[in-house]
């Protein structure tokens, strides 16, 4: 098996400065900012 979408595990990343900060389970990661730019992250694949 492969990896589940919208896992508990997983990276959310800036699409901006492309800075990766841990997801966080249930919190989508385009409601945490990215803490070197302050741009909404985007879920990482």
């Amino acid at each position: 098996g492969g990896p589940v979408a919208g896992g508990p595990a997983g990276l959310c990343i800036c699409p901006q400065c492309n800075e990766q900060v841990a997801h966080q389970r249930g919190v989508p990661c385009s409601a945490q900012t990215c803490p070197k730019c302050g741009s909404a992250l985007v879920r990482a694949n």
